[in-house]
């Protein structure tokens, strides 16, 4: 016997993979928020501005890069279509 299409489908449960998932996408809004924290901050006077350069810093600094460029091209749209 075929159910038909009005009869209600089983509850569906979430997977492993629907929970990783999940995860991901939080774990990426974390690192978005935490990175854009750094960017509402006041710009320093010129040439106080201390670079690190030690290795333990390149991740931060790169993540900073990809939000920057992720965020340019979405304000760019922003501002074309309002």
């Amino acid at each position: 016997m075929r159910p038909s299409s009005l009869q209600a489908l089983p509850a569906r449960f979430p997977t492993r993979a629907d929970l990783v998932a999940v995860i991901l996408v939080f774990a990426a809004l974390v690192v978005v928020a935490e990175a854009s924290r750094e960017a509402l901050q006041p710009l320093p006077e010129a040439g106080l501005a201390a670079i690190r350069l030690s290795a333990t810093s390149l991740p931060a600094y790169a993540v900073q890069t990809v939000v920057r460029r992720l965020a340019a091209p979405a304000l760019s749209l922003l501002f074309t279509f309002t």
